[in-house]
């Protein structure tokens, strides 16, 4: 909540010359040529991915309990601003033009990082108090079910990312040609 409320406080900076900007830069979005290519993906595959990625490896320490709710708090003000950005530079039909843009990611991204986040919580939780002295223990906090669960969530996304490299372009500009 913090982080979409941040996302959202943020948007108040945004001075007006930044709809224009937005706009210049959806119309030369539309007209390039809509095709995919490896570039795209493997942009795309970081967008998708860093966010996991780092949730997951801040469940390998303590300090995770820490970090990992101000990075959680970080990725959904991200997304926040962005909508909000939307919305602020387009009103109403902002609103759209953020969904048909990062619809697909939201969709795919957000239950695999909130399944994954807190498979790390838990685990950087056990090393914390193994560190602490409040349990005792070694070893890693994950079980051996949250290495299955973060291989399941990288397959999904790079399906996610495919999906996404198709249909998004289109979605977009199918709402932009009503707006623009």
């Amino acid at each position: 909540m913090i982080g979409i409320g941040l996302g959202l406080a943020l948007t108040g900076f945004v001075d007006q010359g930044t709809a224009q900007e937005i706009s210049q830069y959806l119309q030369g979005y539309l007209s390039m040529p809509q095709t995919t290519s490896l570039a795209l993906m493997l942009l795309m595959l970081r967008l998708y991915m860093v966010p996991i990625l780092v949730a997951f490896f801040l469940g390998f320490v303590s300090i995770g309990v820490v970090l990992l709710p101000l990075w959680t708090a970080l990725y959904a003000g991200i997304l926040s601003f962005c909508v909000s950005l939307f919305v602020a530079s387009f009103g109403e039909q902002g609103l759209l033009v953020a969904g048909a843009l990062l619809g697909i990611r939201a969709l795919i991204g957000i239950p695999c990082y909130l399944w994954i986040a807190l498979q790390a919580h838990d685990a950087t939780r056990r090393l914390a108090q193994i560190c602490l002295g409040v349990k005792k223990g070694k070893g890693l906090g994950y079980d051996s079910g949250a290495y299955w669960s973060f291989a399941l969530c990288v397959v999904i996304l790079l399906l996610g990312v495919c999906v996404d490299s198709f249909v998004t372009p289109k979605l977009l500009s199918l709402t932009l040609s009503s707006l623009l």
